[in-house]
């Protein structure tokens, strides 16, 4: 018996044991038959004793058992060596692929802090809460991958894959292991890091924006707006009365605007005041507390509008007047009236 046959006899033992499946017995004849294809026989027998041939035919044996381990040491780093070449390929494609989608999501994310901060511009968003409230809003949506469709498409599809590779490569096992650390080692050196430089850069601008904002929250600004409205409460209480008013006890040391006049001083306002009452002149402001309004804020000072019921009687003109005006305040940090201007006046009647 040749040696080629004792190692497909060799095969077949192992196969009708159970030792091998049936594709890796007809791989292991494969291996057999390309060995020996080439193989061209001895033109001649070689003479050996009797005493010899037992002694051969052990080592015939022998040797054939060897080849026959080394054939199957062989064909088993092969079909490692597959193993571990398709391990790759599938790493490679699902490491891409999440690169793929974590693009599609950096767009989605970028897109709305973009819109976040042309609208804080904008003075589109009233409270400094609703900023911090969006800006979560966006860190959730990230996190579920829910900006859009097509983030959400993307992720579905990249967790079937990470399903399908956790069964083939079981993270408590040898391979899977080897395999999961590749993978973070390979999607570490892929991963785009530009987009966390522009996040962090854009969530700082937006912050600072967000110190324009006025008001922090809805109670913020209810908290404001009464102190403002007790303020004027007592300012139009004594205007233009002329045993209770000081214009240097409810305006700025310098005044931008007083009605029409700019550039003005308290101690204008109160001779101003002087001069109608030594005309025999008599004001009265009714304010409406409702009509009270937030307009904008520069710098320090609070920008309001408001609607006053004007009464003034003239006796020189032997005339009176009634009138709805509007005006509006800018107030200091102390609530003091830094400018004072008419905006509107309306159903002026005359006596």
């Amino acid at each position: 018996m040749s040696k080629k046959d004792e190692q497909v006899d060799m095969i077949q033992d192992l196969y009708n044991a159970g030792s091998i499946t049936e594709l890796e017995y007809r791989e292991m004849l494969m291996v057999v038959e390309k060995e020996y294809e080439n193989r061209t026989p001895l033109e001649k027998p070689v003479e050996i004793n009797k005493s010899k041939k037992k002694s051969s035919f052990f080592n015939l044996k022998v040797l054939g058992g060897i080849v026959l381990i080394l054939l199957i040491i062989a064909w088993g780093w092969k079909k490692l060596h597959k193993e571990v070449d398709t391990s790759d390929e599938e790493m490679q494609a699902y490491v891409q692929k999440i690169c793929d989608c974590d693009q599609v999501t950096y767009n989605a994310e970028k897109a709305e802090l973009e819109v976040l901060k042309q609208k804080i511009i904008n003075k589109e968003i009233q409270f400094q809460d609703d900023v911090d409230d969006q800006i979560l809003r966006i860190s959730e949506k990230k996190s579920m991958n829910s900006f859009s469709t097509e983030t959400r498409k993307c992720n579905a599809s990249n967790q079937a894959i990470q399903n399908e590779l956790l069964l083939k490569y079981p993270i408590d096992s040898p391979k899977g292991k080897e395999f999961w650390a590749t993978k973070d080692i390979l999607y570490a050196n892929k991963k785009d890091y530009s987009f966390d430089q522009y996040r962090d850069n854009i969530k700082e601008e937006i912050e600072q924006s967000k110190l324009n904002i006025t008001f922090k929250s809805t109670t913020d600004r209810l908290v404001v707006t009464e102190k403002t409205k007790n303020q004027l409460d007592n300012f139009f209480q004594v205007y233009g009365r002329q045993s209770y008013f000081d214009a240097n006890s409810w305006f700025t040391s310098e005044i931008d605007q007083y009605i029409n006049s700019k550039n003005k001083t308290p101690d204008y306002v109160n001779e101003l005041f002087l001069k109608y009452f030594n005309e025999n002149e008599s004001y009265e402001f009714t304010w409406i507390p409702e009509s009270l309004t937030f307009q904008d804020k520069q710098e320090e000072l609070m920008i309001w509008t408001c609607k006053v019921n004007f009464k003034a009687v003239r006796p020189s003109q032997q005339i009176s007047q009634t009138s709805l005006v509007t005006y509006e305040l800018k107030l200091d940090t102390f609530l003091k009236i830094k400018s004072l201007r008419e905006i509107k006046e309306e159903n002026t009647q005359y006596n």
